[in-house]
C-alpha cells in the first residue's frame, strides 16, 4: 500500500513517530514528486547479508516510477532518520550505504536522483547520492501543556522542595547504562534520586546463549556481587508497572518531582573508530529536559555539549564539570559524570532548589531556542533545502 502526502502535508509526514509505510508518495507543485522508502535498521542488519538473497537490498521500482525519476519528476529519497548513527561513512553499524549504493547501480541513477536523509546531525556527505538531514527528535517529543508550564516556572522561582534530587531513566537495557546502574548502586546514589533500569539477572543470562547479541563486556557486570544484579529490574515508586515510563502524563512527574536529569543516550562510543568527526547520535533524551524547562547531564557520545553550544543552547558549566563533554574515552567520561552525580547528591534539597533558581535564565534561554526549532521548523530544514532543490539539479 502506498500513502501519500501533498507538499502542505510535509511536516504532518515528518511529525509520524514510527514508520508508516515503505511506500510514499510525496505531492510537491507542477506534478513532481518524491517516492520515499523508510528504511529499517532491523532489516539492516550486516548479519542480513548471510541470511537473505542479495537482491533483498534493492528496492523494487515501478517502471512508471524509473520513468518518472529519469524524466525529471521524480526522486527517491530513502528515510532512515529514526535512525541517528553514522550510515554513511565506516559502514559498521549497518548496510544502509550498502543498500542505497547498490540501488544507484542496479537501476543507473545519478547522485541528485536518489538522496538518504539520515537522523545523524554530523553526517559525512561525500558519497555519491544525496545525503540531508531530518531531526526527528524534536518532533517526537510533545509539548509541555500550559498547566505543567505554569507549574515549573512556579516551583523553580518559589524554590520548592521536590521529593527527589536527580532522575535517570534507562529504560532500554545497553551495557554503558548497566554500568552506570552498578556504579550507582554501590555508591549509594538511588536513595534520593529517581533511577530506572529495565533488566534483570536472568535477562542477561540469557543473552549468555546468545553470542550473537550478548556483549562481552556483561562479563565484568557477572563477577560483581550478586546483590546489585538481584536488585534489577528498578522501577521506581511513581510507577506502577514499566508500561507507565511511556506515558507522557506520568513522565511529566519526573521534570517537577526532580532537580536535574541525566539523559542516557543509545551510544556512548561511536560505532566505528574511524568515524567520529562523522557521526553524532543525539535524540529526545537530551531533548526532553530541555523542553521541560529542567538542568541535563548528558551521558553520551563525545561532543553532544558542544553540539548544543554550537546551535545556540547553554549549559551548566558554572555549576559542575562539564570536561566530560571532551573525554573521548567512555568510561573516563563516566567517572566525571559520576563525580558530578555524587556532588548533586551530596547537597541538600535547599541547595538544590537554589541552584534551580539561578539557572532559570539559562533554562528559559534553552526552552526559547527548543521552541524556535519548532516553529521554525529547522528540524526538516535540509530536507526543504536540499531535497526539494534536487529537481532544479
Amino acid at each position: 500500500m502506498t500513502v501519500r502526502y501533498s507538499l502542505s502535508q510535509v511536516e504532518e509526514y515528518f511529525c509520524e513517530i514510527e514508520p508508516i509505510k515503505e511506500h510514499i508518495i510525496l505531492e510537491l507543485d507542477n506534478q513532481k514528486y518524491l517516492y520515499i522508502i523508510q528504511l529499517r535498521a532491523v532489516d539492516l542488519g550486516r548479519n542480513k547479508l548471510k541470511s537473505t538473497a542479495f537482491s533483498n537490498f534493492i528496492p523494487q521500482l515501478t517502471e512508471q516510477v524509473l520513468h518518472d525519476i529519469r524524466n525529471n519528476l521524480c526522486r527517491l529519497v530513502l528515510d532512515y532518520s529514526f535512525e541517528f548513527f553514522d550510515c554513511t561513512h565506516s559502514h559498521k553499524a549497518d548496510l544502509c550505504n550498502f543498500y542505497v549504493q547498490e540501488t544507484l547501480k542496479h537501476y543507473n541513477l545519478s547522485k541528485n536522483q536518489v538522496a538518504l536523509i539520515t537522523g545523524n546531525v554530523k553526517a559525512f556527505r561525500d558519497v555519491p547520492y544525496t545525503v540531508a538531514l531530518a531531526e526527528r527528535s524534536y518532533v517526537r517529543i510533545s509539548s509541555p501543556d500550559k498547566e505543567f508550564v505554569s507549574k515549573q516556572l512556579e516551583s523553580i522561582k518559589s524554590k520548592t522542595i521536590r521529593p527527589h534530587k536527580l532522575s535517570c531513566l534507562m529504560n532500554k537495557p545497553r551495557y554503558h547504562r548497566v554500568k552506570l546502574g552498578e556504579q550507582l548502586f554501590y555508591n549509594n546514589l538511588l536513595k534520593d534520586n529517581i533511577v530506572s533500569l529495565n533488566l534483570n539477572k536472568r535477562q542477561l543470562e540469557l543473552l549468555l546463549n546468545h553470542p550473537g547479541k550478548y556483549d562481552k563486556r556483561y562479563d565484568s557486570i557477572f563477577k560483581t556481587a550478586d546483590d546489585f544484579l538481584n536488585s534489577l529490574p528498578w522501577n521506581f515508586d511513581n510507577f506502577s508497572n514499566q508500561a507507565d515510563l511511556m506515558h507522557n502524563a506520568q513522565q511529566e512527574r519526573l521534570y517537577l518531582d526532580t532537580y536535574v536529569n541525566i539523559a542516557v543516550e543509545s551510544l556512548v562510543d561511536h560505532t566505528s573508530k574511524t568515524n567520529s568527526n562523522f557521526e553524532l547520535d543525539i535524540s529526545e533524551k537530551t531533548y526532553k529536559p530541555i523542553s521541560r524547562t529542567q538542568p541535563f547531564i548528558v551521558f553520551g557520545q563525545q561532543g553532544i555539549l558542544k553540539h548544543l553550544h554550537d546551535v545556540g543552547y547553554k549549559t551548566f558549566e558554572a555549576w559542575w564539570d562539564e570536561s566530560y563533554d571532551n573525554e573521548s574515552d567512555s568510561e573516563l567520561r563516566l567517572e566525571k559524570i559520576l563525580k558530578i552525580i555524587n556532588q548533586l547528591s551530596s547537597m541538600t534539597h535547599e541547595e538544590l532548589a537554589t541552584m534551580l533558581a539561578d539557572m532559570l535564565p539559562i533554562l528559559e534561554h534553552n526552552k526559547l531556542i527548543f521552541n524556535d526549532y519548532i516553529t521554525s521548523k529547522k528540524y526538516m530544514q535540509d530536507f526543504e533545502q536540499i531535497i526539494i532543490t534536487m529537481f532544479d539539479k
